[in-house]
């Protein structure tokens, strides 16, 4: 796994340095009262699976740093924030119990990103057995079909140990064997879309038409990668880009085109130095580009939106995993542990530039409320949303699926998700619109 990337490109412009100092005791200020917050909540511990217990063993005790002189914190509440290594420290909370073996299709010649977050969960989560090709041996098999077209060796897998994992942007899923009424026949145990929902110019449209004919269907979304993450969480005073947006503006995208515009509008009308707003830099999803994920780690607010035909991508988990207050359009993919709207991140509306104009207004001028929502929904990504919590979700939705023992005990499972769509396949979703990704289930703890 790649070295997660330190610091960020230096500031092109000069600030006027009373301006510069002022601004740095406007966060620092916002930064000890939010986490001032977190003194009266719970240990962040995670699951006693977690394969970050001895590297946090060896951690604890780290650099204080800024959090040092507060001592009403709780101790370990300081610790947690204060860590050196934030992806050793911060443990993924995981419900599935092994030794499960999982094997994985060979070849990614496209879909690479993809086949690297698969990869990194399957070795990090720490109930599985990952034993690479080895289909015979293996409790089930993963298939990525964007990674691999073909299936070459894995057609020959048992359908009852086959997991698909479907990042394709199409509404559609990979066709083998459909009977005389469109239903698919048992050729797989579990079948995840990431395109769960259709869009039209970023518009909420329904969902994928699959969902009503096809069999352990889920939705799936992406993750934080350990390499997406600073080693430590970076303080509002060391947070020198104020407003970030570093959307690709192209044709096929525009609701993108659209948000990027205003974002550079609303810059420029409040004079905010230092604002970046636009592609950073040209690297592929190939790479871990240092400085991308440098200036995201080192921004105080950070707008994304989802693409125009579409939702899910990977723009939203790195925002989640770099500890800036996150601004996201409003989603209707049903989503495990949920991110909610003021609570972890940001919602606004990608047709209604007043409304975005507002709430950057708002946020900007409550530095303390922007850094303990930011705080918030690192904290969950963290905890629910690493690449082995999204091997989790998919064991413990296919375990279900078969029927094991103990799985109905599972909770944020794909079968509990879909059950919060009005109709597979329907328009609409059942619950309160508050909640990104439906309903709200237990489990979160309150300084998530």
């Amino acid at each position: 796994t790649p070295a997660a990337p330190r610091g960020a490109p230096r500031r092109q412009r000069r600030r006027r340095p009373w301006r510069r100092h002022q601004q740095r005791w406007v966060w620092t200020v916002a930064f000890l009262a939010a986490v001032a917050g977190l003194a009266r909540l719970p240990p962040a511990g995670g699951s006693s699976h977690s394969h970050h217990k001895k590297d946090k063993d060896r951690d604890k005790g780290g650099d204080q740093g800024e959090l040092q002189h507060l001592s009403h914190l709780t101790p370990e509440a300081a610790e947690l924030l204060a860590c050196p290594n934030q992806t050793a420290c911060i443990e993924p909370e995981l419900q599935v119990r092994g030794p499960i073996a999982v094997a994985l299709c060979s070849d990614h010649r496209k879909g690479v990103r993809m086949h690297y977050l698969t990869r990194e969960g399957l070795l990090l989560h720490p109930s599985v057995d990952f034993v690479g090709t080895d289909f015979a041996n293996a409790d089930f098999v993963f298939w990525l079909p964007t990674s691999r077209p073909a299936m070459g060796d894995c057609a020959s897998v048992d359908p009852g140990k086959l997991v698909v994992l479907d990042e394709s942007d199409g509404q559609t899923g990979v066709k083998r064997h459909a009977d005389k009424d469109g239903h698919m026949a048992h050729w797989y145990r579990s079948y995840f879309k990431r395109s769960y929902v259709s869009r039209n110019d970023g518009k909420f449209v329904g969902y994928t038409p699959v969902a009503r004919n096809w069999p352990n269907l889920f939705p799936i979304t992406y993750s934080v990668a350990d390499s997406y993450v600073s080693p430590r969480l970076v303080p509002p005073a060391e947070r020198n880009v104020p407003l970030l947006c570093s959307l690709r503006a192209i044709p096929p995208q525009p609701a993108r085109t659209r948000i990027v515009a205003w974002t550079r509008e609303y810059a420029k009308s409040r004079g905010i130095e230092g604002a970046l707003v636009g592609e950073v830099n040209k690297a592929s999803r190939r790479t871990i580009s240092s400085t991308y994920f440098g200036l995201q780690q080192h921004a105080r607010i950070l707008v994304t939106c989802n693409p125009s035909r579409w939702e899910g991508d990977f723009r939203l988990w790195e925002a989640m995993g770099s500890g800036a207050l996150v601004f996201v359009d409003r989603m209707h993919v049903p989503q495990h542990h949920p991110i909610q709207h003021k609570r972890h991140v940001v919602v606004y509306d990608n047709q209604n530039k007043t409304s975005l104009f507002s709430q950057l207004d708002y946020y900007r001028a409550h530095p303390e409320e922007a850094w303990e929502i930011a705080v918030r929904g690192y904290l969950h990504a963290m905890r629910h949303h690493r690449t082995s919590n999204m091997i989790d979700y998919v064991l413990r939705t296919t375990l279900a699926a078969a029927g094991a023992p103990g799985a109905e005990l599972y909770e944020h499972t794909g079968q509990q998700l879909v059950q919060g769509i009005n109709g597979a396949g329907g328009r609409t979703a059942k619950g309160g619109q508050s909640v990104i990704g439906g309903r709200r289930l237990r489990g979160a703890t309150r300084d998530e």
